[in-house]
């Protein structure tokens, strides 16, 4: 459990005895600070580094209607349910992150899942492998729906707050890794393959990844002529300059705007409304392509005779194969691949800390892009939080240091070094897909630039030989109703210009007061802040503050710690 969820959760539960709405969209919000994806190998007990979302309010704004519903039947009765893979340790391991288990159900491959979550093929390497894999899905429930109000073209899904909690055990009873997916809801599910559907997962890509029937919102691409018998093929390009990555013998496109995503129509050779005005090869088609995050409102750009040779829509799996479908029984068990690289799974890893990083990581609420293809403004949605949440995280000076087909991590920099890293991913369930902010990191605040604002305000203490303290050791933060808090070695001292209004008098160690001198048994830290200087009273009972002539005394907060769920 985060440091930042944990803490909001005890002052929410020690003040309040009833629940108001406001309060629960902040505790609900936090979830994200959990940690976002439990890998575990099964039967050891050690634990695979990993970060996955897809999480409460992935689809806020929906772009295709829900039904509610999770098939079970398919080419007939299905086993699904605790009882029918009673024994199997998958099931028992997934147990623990899946309240309430409704659905179980195995995928022959766990990297035909797109066969079984028709619409979900990207950004899920854990998933690329031959082995078999157990599914297993909570009983569906409302969730609560944090996030920003819709924006321009969009509207409200009544049915967004409906999920599941889902984990997939990939591997053999014997040998197997968890990946907990959190909650998350998809359109439609096929617990069970027919013998065509085994058949197409020879030919993955592009006939089952591009297939147009997992196009959740047909209207959306109107101004392509929509869905017709005459389109062969719909994908969503994360950038159009990746054009010839998915079109390896076309042409050169020539003018269009650069790194914007992209929807693409590939009809079945020519373009409806050109037919009659000539005729194309086999392999050679026309494209429409609809810039802009959102396909519903974009002109589209019409190419003709695209070659087609090599065409393919998977960019993040450069060395998968398509082989003959096997049993559970004949597949050869291999390695889940962890993701690559280390901030994938561990956003520390990309910081170039001095000392330590910050205990912060993840806190804060979950954000989504408003317009789902964009992890700036994802990352711009996050930082907007990080404001009014009021955490001791930078609120500008982002950028993109790497990103993936589904990943992205911004990073934070001063002197030439990363200080603070946000890691956004692309969600795997919907065809138009949004970008999620999955986790964050950070050096120790005294390692930011003084000019770089905060989610909240906080003083930089130093030493006597002038060297920058880390605030593990002095931290001075802002509190609620113009107080401070200051706290030293461990012990909490505050200051309220008003008392009575920021602190319960009776959870302090004496009282403020300001004065012209220190008392003489007090012990000078030996820490300054431009012209204040820090003293502790010899019993721990008080520091003072001093600027010149002006002596302000902090009581000691009992228990080193304050209550408060907000400021109001």
């Amino acid at each position: 459990m985060s440091d930042e969820f944990e803490d909001l959760l005890k002052r929410w539960l020690r003040q309040r005895g009833a629940a108001d709405r406001s309060t629960l969209q902040a505790l609900a919000g936090n979830v994200a600070g959990l940690p976002p994806r439990n890998r575990r190998r099964q039967p050891s007990n050690l634990a695979a580094a990993a970060a996955v979302i897809v999480a409460l309010g992935l689809a806020a704004f929906a772009l295709a209607p829900h039904n509610g519903s999770v098939s079970s039947q398919v080419n007939g009765p299905v086993a699904s349910g605790p009882t029918a893979y009673a024994g199997d340790p998958r099931l028992a391991a997934c147990s623990a992150d899946v309240a309430d288990v409704d659905r179980v159900f195995e995928m022959v491959k766990s990297r035909y899942f797109p066969l079984y979550f028709p619409g979900w093929w990207q950004g899920a390497p854990e998933l690329e492998v031959d082995d078999p894999a157990l599914v297993v899905i909570g009983r569906e429930q409302v969730w609560p729906i944090t996030g920003a109000a819709p924006g321009p073209g969009q509207t409200v899904d009544p049915n967004a707050g409906l999920g599941y909690q889902m984990c997939i055990a990939v591997g053999t009873p014997a040998s197997f890794i968890v990946h907990n997916y959190g909650v998350t809801h998809f359109d439609r599910i096929v617990p069970v393959l027919s013998a065509d559907d085994l058949a197409r997962a020879q030919h993955m890509d592009p006939d089952v990844l591009a297939d147009p029937a997992n196009y959740p919102v047909p209207e959306r691409l109107a101004a392509c002529g929509g869905i017709t018998n005459q389109v062969q093929y719909v994908f969503e390009a994360r950038s159009i300059d990746d054009f010839p990555r998915y079109f390896p013998a076309a042409a050169p496109l020539g003018l269009v705007t650069a790194d914007e995503p992209a929807t693409i129509v590939v009809y079945r050779g020519i373009r409806p409304d050109n037919r009659g005005l000539q005729s194309y090869p086999p392999n050679i088609h026309d494209v429409c392509i609809l810039l802009g995050p959102d396909p519903g409102t974009a002109q589209p750009v019409f190419v003709s005779g695209v070659d087609l040779t090599g065409f393919h829509v998977r960019l993040d799996d450069a060395a998968a194969t398509e082989t003959p479908a096997a049993t559970p029984e004949t597949a050869a068990p291999s390695t889940t691949p962890e993701p690559s690289p280390a901030w994938v799974g561990d956003p520390t890893a990309a910081l170039q800390c001095d000392g330590p990083p910050s205990k912060f990581g993840a806190g804060g609420p979950q954000v989504e892009s408003i317009d789902g293809r964009d992890s700036s403004l994802a990352v711009g949605r996050y930082l907007a939080e990080v404001k009014k949440f009021e955490l001791v995280f930078p609120t500008e000076g982002f950028a993109r240091i790497e990103t993936l087909d589904s990943w992205a991590v911004f990073g934070y920099q001063v002197g030439g070094r990363t200080r603070a890293v946000v890691v956004a991913r692309r969600a795997p369930n919907l065809v138009v897909v949004p970008w999620f902010v999955v986790s964050v990191a950070s050096c120790d605040p005294s390692e930011f630039d003084p000019a770089t604002p905060l989610g909240t305000k906080i003083r930089i203490w130093t030493d006597q030989t002038d060297n920058v303290v880390p605030t593990t050791i002095v931290r001075e933060q802002a509190d609620c109703y113009n107080a401070t808090q200051l706290e030293v070695d461990g012990r909490l001292f505050v200051w309220d210009p008003n008392p009575g209004a920021a602190y319960d008098p009776s959870n302090l160690e004496g009282t403020f007061k300001t004065s012209t001198r220190v008392p003489a048994s007090a012990t000078d830290t030996g820490y300054r802040s431009g012209s204040r200087s820090l003293y502790v009273a010899a019993d721990g009972s008080a520091a003072y503050v001093t600027s010149g002539k002006n002596v302000q005394r902090w009581p000691h907060v009992k228990g080193d710690e304050v209550i408060r769920i907000d400021c109001n």
